[in-house]
């Protein structure tokens, strides 16, 4: 006479009605994955011994590469033969940076559900894009010299991001990317003003 079959004991079931060497390994694997992303997470802020967020080292090499490429571009001009004004090329990189998040950011009030209440910081965020692609655009160009009107545009350049910078700081609590277009502004402004500075001399 057979013997009956036994069910082996790793897998008989536990308490909560689920085989025991399946619980065993799920987990192993929840406790690898953890200690994976502890060691990787760690790892990638060793270097400078502060946490950033993904999204914002992803934007700073992005603006590194930028700025390198725009500087290698305009280095290559028949006319400027290396001589590069630091300083306006990266209000160049700003400008257009600044562009798109204003862009983005009047794009994203009309989205909100109060957009009533965001009408005039949508129409600084498009006014402010046009101005700072426009002001990017100009002084990019080195055939020929038309520096009064570089400079009449870095200024321009400037009021409008400190006026959207300042409409967007009022919704940033709230919006996020409100928030993120304030500092843009800031940061395009501070880098106007530099340009401005540099073509003083």
């Amino acid at each position: 006479m057979s013997r009956p079959w036994r069910r082996p004991s790793s897998l008989m079931p536990s308490r909560d009605g689920f085989p025991t060497k399946v619980l065993l390994g799920a987990l192993a694997g929840a406790l690898a994955g953890a200690a994976a992303v502890a060691i990787w997470g760690s790892g990638s802020h060793a270097a400078n011994g502060s946490r950033q967020s993904p999204s914002r080292e992803r934007n700073t090499r992005n603006s590194r590469r930028a700025t390198m490429h725009a500087q290698q571009m305009i280095s290559t001009h028949p006319h400027v033969k290396g001589n590069t004004n630091d300083a306006l090329i990266r209000c160049i990189e700003e400008c257009y940076s600044c562009a798109q998040a204003c862009t983005s950011c009047a794009d994203a009030c009309l989205g909100e559900d109060m957009v009533n209440q965001l009408t005039q910081c949508i129409r600084l965020n498009l006014d402010c894009a046009d101005v700072c692609a426009a002001t990017g655009s100009i002084a990019t160009r080195r055939t020929g010299s038309n520096e009064e009107v570089i400079r009449r545009m870095l200024e321009a350049c400037a009021v409008a991001c400190r006026l959207c910078g300042e409409e967007c700081e009022r919704h940033a609590g709230m919006h996020e990317h409100c928030r993120i277009c304030a500092e843009s502004c800031r940061r395009c402004e501070r880098a106007c003003r530099e340009a401005l500075s540099s073509m003083a001399h």
